[in-house]
């Protein structure tokens, strides 16, 4: 698991912000939907999505795993290292 935020204001840490309670809401509206209540369109294509919400949920959170993992692993050197490279694609 990655660094928390909190722990780390001086330093940009990444996450991936899909509470559990945004699905059982999902859930919930397509549960309505089933029973005849109408839901607007907006909510209905959210519900119609969710697998792919869910999945790539599941993705980021494993790169961003990887990611951390590799960066816990290098050496304050190579961390300096590969900054530049950082620098340089966040300009491109």
């Amino acid at each position: 698991m990655g660094p928390r935020p909190e722990d780390n204001r001086d330093q940009k840490v990444f996450v991936v912000n899909l509470p559990d309670e945004v699905m059982e809401m999902v859930q919930e509206a397509i549960h309505l939907e089933q029973m005849g209540f109408k839901i607007s369109e907006k909510v209905r294509n959210v519900a119609l999505l969710r697998e792919n919400l869910v999945s790539n949920s599941r993705l980021l959170h494993t790169i961003l795993d990887d990611y951390y993992t590799i960066r816990r692993r290098l050496k304050s050197h190579e961390v300096k290292f590969t900054s530049t490279f950082f620098v340089e694609v966040k300009l491109n």
